[in-house]
This record gives C-alpha cells, structure tokens and sequence, in this order.
C-alpha cells in the first residue's frame, strides 16, 4: 500500500491528466469519462466543480489545478468507523474499502490494550499497558495526554454523550476526564488490590471493576465511592459489561463462567457456563436482547437473555477471540483474534460474513463507530486500521 502523500500526488498527477483529456469536451462527454475514471463517491463533486469552471473561465489549466485539488484531497467515504486497540504503539487509519490503508500515526510507547470512539464519530481515545491514555481525532492523530495511571488501561469508554473520558487501570485507578478541556473531573483510587476488568455505563454515572478473588464492585463515578460489591463465583473477573439502560450487567470470568446481574431489581443472578477458557470480551445487543461472550477458547456465543438460552459456538479463529462487539444496529457482530484476523458474523443467521487477516498480529479491542458501516482495528505491531465492513463504503 503506499503512503498517503505518494498516493495524493498519484491522484492529482492522473486529475491534471484527466482534466486535460475532458477541457475540450461537453458536460455530457466528461460525465461519461468520469463515470469509467471515478469513484463514485468522487463523481458528482467532481462534475460540479467541472460545471462550475467552465461557466467561470474556458483556461482548462484552471480546470486542471483545481482538479488535483479534489482528487488530492482524503475525500472521506460515506461511511462509519469502528476503533481497537491494539498490543502494539503506533494507529493507522484505513477507509472507502476493505482493508484498504489510509494513514499510520504513533500513539504510545508501549502497547495499545483499549480504545473507543466518541459518539460523534470525530474522536479517538485509547490506553496502553504502560497506564499513557490520549484522545485524538479519527482523521488527524493524537492531540492530548491524560496521566495519572500507572498500570495496564483495562477500560475506556466516551461517557456523558461523548463530553468526557472514562478510564480504570490496573492499578486499582479510575478517572473521568472531560473531552474539550483536558481537565480531571473525578478521581478514585481503590484500596485493596488491582482490577482484571473494568466498564463504564454510557451515561457516565457508575462503573464497574472487578478483582481476582471474582468480586465486582459498582462505583457511584458521581459521588466517587463504591455503591455495591458482588460476589460471584471462585474466579477472576476477567470481563465487564452495562446491559442497554445500566438496569444489569454481566461479568465474564477465567473459569469460563458468564453471570448476568441486575442493578434495578432482586432477583437471582443467571449464571451460564459457555466456554471451557477465560472469557475475553461481553456486549450486549442494543435492544438488550442478545448478550455476546469471547473467549480464549478460540470461541463466540449469543446467549438469548429472552430465554437464558446460550446458542452453540461460533468458530472461524484459529486463535484466542481477543474481542467483540455489536454493530450500532445490533445485526452483526465483530470479533478480534490472537491468530491476526478478523471477522464480521450476521446475528440472524450465526453466519461468517466477511474474514480479514491483518498483518500485525493480535487485536486487543473493538468497537463500532456510531455509523456502522467503518471498523478501526488495531494490531501487536502497533496499528490501528480503520477498515469498511459494509458491502460498499463508497
């Protein structure tokens, strides 16, 4: 793949050509050289311009230049992103097909374990194992350094409608962070040990931590202070998720067990036993009716909360399944695995869409770009990728 300046030159190069080949034609000619030369996502801007220069001026060096322009530019595709986190230090952007790179920029200095993207779509935030946590923008890199926690980052999360950042380390921190300013909202250091797995409810209220002896603790992010313990089976918590509304949750833990939990009601705990490693990664559908599970077990399962019914496995990694997620419309799903790929699943049919295999290795996050249609991944070498998992991004 070349690098985004050799190929914006490429383009403007093969625009001056093609404007040259068009300056002497009619807009009915053009249109039709520009239909077998363009991407479609390029056709009707382009034409415009054409319309708009010839009714301004008969030079076709005008025509030319400001052709390189458009072309040259990183028109962005009518598409949506999907942000992860890699076991790697720099990202990487890839857009309009699948698999296809648009940019690398460096993010940390040692590997990246979590990111996620702002509910508008123009914001990145990740954290790395050294405890480093930027934000930056989906397009143009990294602008800002959050400190102040000093182990692995476990979770990250847009909160408060993407106004400010949350983050738990394993260090036994969590910090609120506001997105504008940079400035430290809240604060809380646990006593008593590290967390294994950390989440955040959307809204920004409470977040959940777990510990290695299977306790799960719910902390009040607005008043800073631990609201309820549970406890759950011998095990460590190994993952955490909110259930659409923050009415329940779920936690995953090394012995394979998935427990789901409810914050609003007492009633007893569902617990399922669905893999035979450590679960790896939860979500749950936004209708709430469908909770996804990973596992190291190279293993996925949808478990129908309806019902508390598990389905059978999913297969397509050769590898531990790093991560997972919901697509925004809740009819697909991705995974992240150890073995370097990735895959798109149909919800509906418990089918393998589409299967790519990244270069760098092991992807350690996912998660969708409001969107949908667009997935940022990132590898053990260092990248992130922004990569289309929709049939067309163009």
């Amino acid at each position: 793949v070349l690098p985004a300046q050799l190929r914006a030159v490429q383009t403007a190069i093969c625009a001056i050509l093609l404007a040259w080949r068009l300056a002497g034609r009619s807009y009915r000619e053009s249109a039709v050289v520009f239909r077998r030369n363009v991407k479609r996502s390029q056709r009707y801007m382009l034409l415009v311009f054409i319309r708009i220069l010839r009714a301004a001026s008969g030079r076709r060096l005008w025509l030319a230049v400001m052709l390189a322009v458009v072309f040259g530019l990183p028109w962005p595709a009518q598409t949506a992103h999907i942000a992860s986190g890699s076991a790697g230090a720099a990202r990487a952007l890839w857009a309009v097909e699948m698999g296809a790179e648009i940019e690398t920029f460096s993010a940390h200095e040692s590997a990246v374990t979590s990111v996620a993207v702002s509910p508008s779509g123009r914001l990145i935030a990740s954290g790395a194992r050294d405890g480093s946590v930027q934000i930056g923008s989906v397009v143009g890199g990294f602008f800002r350094r959050l400190p102040g926690h000093t182990g692995s980052v476990h979770a990250l999360a847009f909160v408060s409608g993407g106004q400010a950042v949350a983050v738990a380390a394993e260090d036994g921190s969590i910090s609120v962070w506001d997105t504008p300013t940079g400035r430290q909202r809240v604060r809380i250091q646990a006593e008593g040990g590290a967390f294994t797995s950390a989440a955040f409810e959307p809204i920004g209220r409470y977040a959940l931590t777990g510990a290695a002896d299977g306790a799960v603790t719910l902390w009040d992010l607005q008043a800073a202070t631990e609201a309820q313990i549970f406890i759950g089976p011998q095990a460590g918590v190994t993952s955490l998720a909110f259930g659409p509304g923050g009415e329940r949750f779920a936690a995953g833990y090394d012995d394979g067990t998935v427990v789901v939990w409810s914050l609003k009601r007492r009633i007893e705990p569902v617990r399922f036993q669905v893999h035979r490693e450590k679960v790896t990664a939860l979500d749950f559908s936004p209708d709430g009716r469908w909770l996804l599970s990973a596992s190291a077990d190279d293993t996925l399962v949808l478990i129908d909360l309806k019902t508390n019914r598990p389905g059978g496995p999913l297969r397509g990694h050769a590898g531990d399944v790093t991560d997972a997620a919901f697509s925004p419309d809740g009819r697909t799903i991705l995974s992240s695995s150890a073995d370097g790929t990735i895959v798109l699943w149909g919800v509906e049919r418990r089918q393998e869409i589409h299967r790519t295999t990244l270069s760098g290795g092991p992807v350690s996050s996912v998660a969708f770009h409001p969107g949908g249609q667009e997935a940022v991944f990132g590898l053990q070498n260092g990248q992130i990728t922004r990569v289309c998992v929709a049939t067309s991004c163009g």
